[in-house]
């Protein structure tokens, strides 16, 4: 079920072109280059052999944009709020962009990259589990569970050539190779910086997965699906709108 937005704010405009130019920026390799002497070129001293904090930062933060520029996009051409569509597109801005946030608020140097480093080692792991599993996938042929099979190993050996060039580094490698928490490192973000990024992407969350108190919230009607009783639209409209707003004020906060 879709509903109609209201007439573009220029706010809503704005946001548009903001989104326009970070976009055009994502493609351009050269683009946010990064002070002398500014804390993130000090992160990138010494540590030629991993990724620099503002590498992965910078990865987390395109990745935001897209998010968001498809959601405003699905909600500026089509003229409608999907109910599950664009606060699906906004939870991935709102995490990333959260993620990226957690690698700045990093205690000192070593904490930053530590952080960064973590969320590069957590990629690793993601992708040995992804092929691991079609790796003994009766589904696939032999051909395609070798493959996988070689694309796991091929990560466990990244994964630890990571951990081993962040020890010589003089990095913590249990800090590293630590497992990503994202509620966790969201949450750590909004203590640091009096930010929402967790509850926003809870909010998000509930819409995208199709739970019920998502629409209820800023309503104190019910919402009901199986009574014949009618959705109260206008709550679900303002929440919608409230996840993508919300994402771009968090991811320009960067």
């Amino acid at each position: 079920m879709t509903v109609e937005t209201p007439a573009p704010s220029d706010a809503w405009h704005q946001l548009g072109s903001w989104l326009a130019e970070v976009q055009d920026l994502a493609n351009d390799s050269h683009a946010y280059p990064l002070a002398h002497g500014s804390l993130l070129a000090g992160d990138e001293l010494g540590i030629s052999e991993i990724p620099g904090t503002a590498a992965v930062v910078r990865t987390l933060l395109d990745a935001a944009v897209d998010d968001l520029a498809s959601a405003y996009a699905l909600v500026t051409s089509v003229g409608r709020l999907s109910p599950v569509a664009v606060p699906t597109l906004v939870r991935g801005a709102i995490e990333l962009a959260g993620l990226g946030m957690w690698v700045l608020t990093g205690h000192e140097r070593s904490g930053r990259q530590e952080r960064a480093l973590r969320i590069a080692y957590d990629s690793y792991s993601n992708a040995i589990k992804f092929h691991a599993h079609r790796s003994k996938s009766p589904a696939l042929s032999a051909d395609q569970r070798a493959k996988a099979n070689d694309w796991a190993v091929e990560n466990r050996i990244s994964a630890a050539d990571l951990a081993d060039a962040a020890a010589k580094a003089g990095l913590k490698k249990t800090r590293v190779t630590a497992q990503l928490n994202r509620t966790e490192a969201l949450k750590e973000v909004d203590l640091a910086r009096d930010t929402q990024f967790f509850s926003d992407w809870q909010l998000c969350s509930g819409f995208a997965h199709g739970l019920a108190w998502a629409p209820q919230h800023g309503s104190h009607q019910s919402w009901h699906t199986h009574h014949g009783r009618r959705r109260h639209n206008n709550a679900r409209h303002h929440d919608r709108r409230k996840c993508l707003d919300n994402a771009a004020v968090g991811t320009a906060r960067h």
